[in-house]
């Protein structure tokens, strides 16, 4: 019988290729800190040990920085955002920089240039995963009941959901928004239909997430599938979207009243193709198939987990 084995994407391998050994070490690090501290938040988080295929603390230091590494650093990408950064000014600046002095870097390109970060990315970055999948939730449909929350994450108990709202999402928000941005309303008035809606959580109304020069996105592993949420400009309208997949890399396109709009998203493991695609109050979200390949049989005896 043929065994399947999902298809990594080879753009972090070849990443992986070029990072040196003490920017691999300070980046696994990271993931160690990070994941230490979703433990003592007893949080529910994308699961490391089955996206890398073992236990982190069974992984031998050599074993993290060459064989698993390339897992960890796609893991790490998509969880962890200061490794971006990390990876922006230990590396990328650096690599330009040494073009800039060798006489190799692009004519009239600016190198070495950051953006700065505003508060709502900033909040949208320091939230943990299920957090942020209420407030996209919440983005596209303004309000809902607790048990649609609680369905949402996946949570064992609706009380998950409030300990969230209450200890992580309204106090990140009061850190980096000046104020909280979730709030229960025995009633309120749905604008879109003019119906009275009853004992749900709203986005308060003043709310501002979309004050930036680029949109916020976010990407979540499930199982044999990748989700992705982008925040799209006000221009674009639905008829206009169109979304490509070329194994790890997933461009999404719009022509708009203002030229071309195009937005390049690198994955962690080889898309196959995208099965669903829904665009409500400039949120589009995009659930692709992950690519799989076979491997050939292999005896009882030597078959091992797959990592």
């Amino acid at each position: 019988m043929e065994e399947l084995e999902l298809e990594e994407g080879e753009t972090v391998k070849r990443l992986c290729d070029f990072l040196p050994s003490d920017l691999r070490m300070k980046i696994f690090r990271a993931v160690e800190e990070h994941y230490k501290n979703a433990a003592k938040r007893s949080l529910v988080t994308l699961s490391l040990e089955r996206f890398v295929g073992v236990e982190l603390q069974d992984i031998k230091e050599d074993d993290a920085l060459n064989e698993y590494f390339p897992r960890i650093l796609a893991f790490a990408l998509i969880n962890i955002p200061q490794v971006r950064e990390v990876l922006k000014t230990d590396f990328l600046e650096e690599i330009e920089t040494l073009c800039r002095d060798l006489g190799i870097s692009g004519e009239g390109k600016i190198v070495g240039t950051r953006r700065q970060k505003n508060n709502p990315e900033r909040f949208m970055e320091h939230i943990d995963g299920k957090s942020r999948e209420i407030i996209w939730y919440l983005l596209r449909n303004r309000y809902a009941g607790i048990r649609d929350l609680s369905d949402l994450i996946g949570a064992s108990a609706d009380n998950e959901v409030l300990t969230r709202i209450r200890e992580v999402i309204n106090p990140a928000a009061k850190k980096f928004l000046g104020k909280e941005i979730l709030e229960f309303k025995e009633s309120g008035i749905d604008e879109s239909s003019g119906k009275k809606v009853v004992f749900k959580w709203w986005l308060k109304d003043d709310l501002q997430l979309t004050e930036k020069k680029e949109e916020l996105l976010d990407v979540f592993d499930e199982g044999d599938k990748i989700r992705i949420i982008a925040e799209l400009p006000p221009v674009v309208e639905e008829k206009d979207i169109k979304v490509e997949v070329n194994n790890d890399i997933v461009k999404i396109t719009a022509n708009t009243s203002n030229g071309k709009y195009e937005r390049i998203v690198p994955l962690f493991f080889a898309g196959e193709k995208a099965i669903e695609k829904t665009y409500k109050n400039g949120i589009l979200e995009v659930r692709l198939i992950k690519k799989s390949i076979c491997l050939p049989p292999r005896s009882p005896r030597s078959r091992r987990a797959l990592r």
